[in-house]
């Protein structure tokens, strides 16, 4: 990756972290502003109904003044009049009202009584005491003034003038303002928790993309710089043979061997371009492919005793394979599955290159081993990937342009197989590629 798309991405990833830390940072402010707020009005809340004992004092006050006398408000229980010392007049409920006998005569001063009475005077100098129903009382402050309640309303036993320490905010109404509060703290929690927990999940997918993308680009910046590498080598050794050969007119053995090896370049430059439109077509699903009965072991053993593997001597066929093994495939794609591996296997191994087999319950198991530097554990999930390659030295200076593997999962999959690997760091690597067998597929 060059140091210009390094910086853009650094600059991109900077840019969006300022902006994750702002809307993470707005987010625990609205947390803590919402939470302030709310304590902010429940107190607000209660200092209005303390400021409500004053109106409904005062309130309450005035309709007992304007409406004395009134017997058809129900706030007036029974009235006492007192001429003199005598009294002229009584009616209603006067509970509470002492020394008047069962006859009503008055017997002396001073006037006693308990409960909640009203003293005025009358046009002649009477005195007209207002008995309030206690009762009623309650419920005229209830329906008009639900925050507050009379408070110690059986204790006063004056002549009643109201005040609002008469009053107190009602148990019941500051219950349901911290009720109110606790319900508005949990749920601007709970919203912000889950603002802040989504934001994280959102983070985390775009990191993830952020992150994919950037190893995509890298690998596909890897992948132009070798393949142009890959197919110019070919191109270059076929122009210097076919140039010697114009040049120098060499004789007919050295004609031989150089019209041979620019054949081989020719094929190697081939093959590369084959592999880059194949990965095409199987990552688009347009690959073609054609079933067709074969003997997977004797194939095999085909592919690999003949031609460079056999030169190579290093390729071992087990014994497992001197059997028939039937399936439904496509042999061309077959082939590219099994080269692909045993090359891997010889390119980044020196010892010999095991292939196994085995089959079973309508399975058939091939095994590729090799004896070279092994796989990390941390690469393993990424190697199927397309322009994958490990980042080690010396699969680095290796030619390859991280396509074998992929297309060879590609084509095990066609057939509705899997390729599974074991391999660490230092212990060979061992790919088992296993497919149904024509009972199966």
């Amino acid at each position: 990756m060059n140091a210009r798309f390094q910086k853009k991405n650094r600059i991109l990833l900077t840019s969006f972290l300022f902006i994750v830390l702002v809307v993470f940072a707005q987010i625990v402010w609205w947390i803590f502003f919402q939470i302030s707020n709310s304590k902010t009005t429940s107190g607000i809340s209660l200092k209005m109904a303390e400021k409500t004992r004053s109106v409904a004092a005062w309130h309450l006050h005035q309709v007992l003044i304007h409406s004395s006398g009134d017997e058809q408000n129900d706030l007036f229980a029974g009235k006492i009049v007192l001429s003199g010392d005598k009294i002229s007049q009584i009616s209603g409920d006067t509970t509470g009202f002492y020394l008047v006998n069962k006859s009503g005569v008055h017997l002396g001063y001073p006037v006693e009584f308990s409960g909640l009475w009203m003293v005025r005077s009358g046009e002649k100098g009477e005195k007209i005491l207002d008995h309030i129903h206690a009762g009623k009382l309650r419920d005229w402050v209830q329906q008009n003034y639900p925050q507050v309640e009379i408070y110690g309303i059986a204790m006063v036993t004056r002549p009643w003038f109201l005040t609002p320490e008469d009053f107190r905010v009602s148990v019941e109404h500051v219950n349901k303002i911290n009720s109110e509060t606790e319900r508005q703290l949990r749920m601007f929690i709970w919203e912000g928790g889950f603002f802040i927990l989504l934001m994280i999940v959102a983070v985390a997918l775009l990191y993830t993309n952020i992150r994919a993308e950037r190893i995509h680009s890298h690998q596909v910046h890897n992948f132009m710089l070798t393949v142009t590498h890959e197919l110019k080598s070919p191109i270059a050794s076929v122009k210097l043979y076919l140039e010697t050969l114009l040049k120098h007119d060499p004789p007919k053995e050295k004609r031989s061997e150089f019209l041979t090896k620019a054949v081989e370049e020719a094929v190697r430059l081939e093959d590369h371009i084959e592999n880059i439109l194949s990965a095409s077509r199987l990552e688009s699903q347009t690959e073609k492919i054609s079933f067709t009965e074969l003997n997977l072991f004797e194939l095999i053993e085909n592919w690999f005793s003949t031609g460079k593997y056999h030169e190579s001597g290093r390729i071992v066929l087990e014994d497992s394979l001197k059997k028939d093994a039937w399936l439904l495939g496509d042999e061309k794609k077959l082939r590219s599955v099994f080269t692909n591996l045993v090359d891997n296997a010889l390119k980044y191994s020196e010892g010999q290159v095991f292939i196994a087999a085995s089959d079973g319950n309508g399975k058939i198991k091939i095994t590729v081993k090799d004896q070279g530097q092994g796989i990390p554990k941390s690469a393993q999930p990424f190697i199927f990937n397309k322009f994958f390659r490990v980042d080690d030295e010396l699969i680095r200076n290796t030619k390859g342009v991280g396509l074998g593997l992929f297309i060879a999962n590609e084509c095990v999959k066609l057939h509705k197989g899997t390729i599974l690997v074991d391999s660490d760091t230092g212990k060979g690597s061992e790919f088992v590629v296993e497919l149904p067998g024509i009972n199966e597929a």
